[in-house]
Protein backbone atom coordinates (compact mmCIF):
# COMPACT_ATOMS: atom_id res chain seq x y z
CA UNK A 1 0.00 0.00 0.00
CA UNK A 2 1.28 3.53 -0.90
CA UNK A 3 1.21 6.37 1.40
CA UNK A 4 -1.07 9.28 1.20
CA UNK A 5 1.54 12.10 0.38
CA UNK A 6 -1.76 14.84 1.46
CA UNK A 7 -1.85 13.35 4.94
CA UNK A 8 -0.90 15.01 7.24
CA UNK A 9 1.93 13.56 9.56
CA UNK A 10 4.61 15.20 11.98
CA UNK A 11 6.64 16.82 9.18
CA UNK A 12 4.01 18.81 6.96
CA UNK A 13 5.03 17.97 3.50
CA UNK A 14 3.99 22.04 2.32
CA UNK A 15 2.75 25.09 3.75
CA UNK A 16 0.79 28.42 2.84
CA UNK A 17 3.21 31.19 3.11
CA UNK A 18 0.44 33.64 2.12
CA UNK A 19 -2.33 34.21 -0.25
CA UNK A 20 -3.14 37.18 -2.29
CA UNK A 21 -6.86 38.51 -2.55
CA UNK A 22 -7.36 41.06 -5.80
CA UNK A 23 -9.62 43.41 -4.16
CA UNK A 24 -11.36 46.77 -6.31
CA UNK A 25 -11.35 48.97 -3.21
CA UNK A 26 -8.78 48.53 -0.70
CA UNK A 27 -9.84 50.68 1.83
CA UNK A 28 -13.26 49.13 1.94
CA UNK A 29 -12.14 45.72 1.64
CA UNK A 30 -9.97 46.44 4.74
CA UNK A 31 -12.69 47.58 6.75
CA UNK A 32 -15.11 44.32 5.67
CA UNK A 33 -12.43 41.98 6.69
CA UNK A 34 -12.09 44.01 10.31
CA UNK A 35 -16.08 43.74 10.83
CA UNK A 36 -14.81 39.82 10.43
CA UNK A 37 -12.63 40.44 13.56
CA UNK A 38 -9.81 40.60 11.65
CA UNK A 39 -6.70 42.72 12.26
CA UNK A 40 -5.64 44.81 9.06
CA UNK A 41 -2.85 46.80 8.66
CA UNK A 42 -1.94 48.74 5.87
CA UNK A 43 1.73 47.86 3.83
CA UNK A 44 2.62 51.11 3.93
CA UNK A 45 0.97 54.44 4.76
CA UNK A 46 -3.14 54.60 3.98
CA UNK A 47 -2.78 56.98 1.36
CA UNK A 48 0.05 54.99 -0.71
CA UNK A 49 -0.26 51.36 0.49
CA UNK A 50 -0.84 49.19 -2.47
CA UNK A 51 -1.67 46.41 -0.33
CA UNK A 52 -3.51 45.51 3.34
CA UNK A 53 -1.97 42.40 5.26
CA UNK A 54 -3.81 40.17 7.63
CA UNK A 55 -1.42 37.63 9.61
CA UNK A 56 -2.48 34.36 11.18
CA UNK A 57 -1.75 32.43 14.24
CA UNK A 58 0.05 29.98 12.41
CA UNK A 59 2.32 32.52 10.31
CA UNK A 60 0.20 32.49 7.13
CA UNK A 61 -0.38 36.29 5.66
CA UNK A 62 -3.41 36.77 3.62
CA UNK A 63 -2.47 40.00 1.18
CA UNK A 64 -5.52 42.11 -0.18
CA UNK A 65 -4.42 44.04 -3.10
CA UNK A 66 -6.37 47.21 -4.28
CA UNK A 67 -6.82 47.06 -8.09
CA UNK A 68 -7.88 50.94 -7.55
CA UNK A 69 -4.37 51.30 -5.62
CA UNK A 70 -2.69 50.56 -9.08
CA UNK A 71 -4.82 51.29 -12.15
CA UNK A 72 -2.38 51.48 -14.57
CA UNK A 73 -0.59 48.18 -13.75
CA UNK A 74 -3.93 46.31 -13.94
CA UNK A 75 -4.99 47.81 -16.98
CA UNK A 76 -1.56 46.25 -18.61
CA UNK A 77 -2.40 43.40 -17.00
CA UNK A 78 -5.91 43.10 -18.53
CA UNK A 79 -4.76 44.26 -21.88
CA UNK A 80 -2.21 40.99 -21.70
CA UNK A 81 -4.98 38.89 -20.20
CA UNK A 82 -3.84 37.86 -16.98
CA UNK A 83 -6.16 39.52 -14.65
CA UNK A 84 -7.31 36.27 -14.70
CA UNK A 85 -5.05 35.23 -12.07
CA UNK A 86 -5.80 37.85 -9.73
CA UNK A 87 -9.34 37.99 -9.43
Amino acid sequence: PHANPLHRSESTLFKIDHLLIAVDHLASAKQQYESYGFNVAYGGTEKSALNALIFLKDGTAIELVGKDRFPMRYRILNWLRLTMLFG
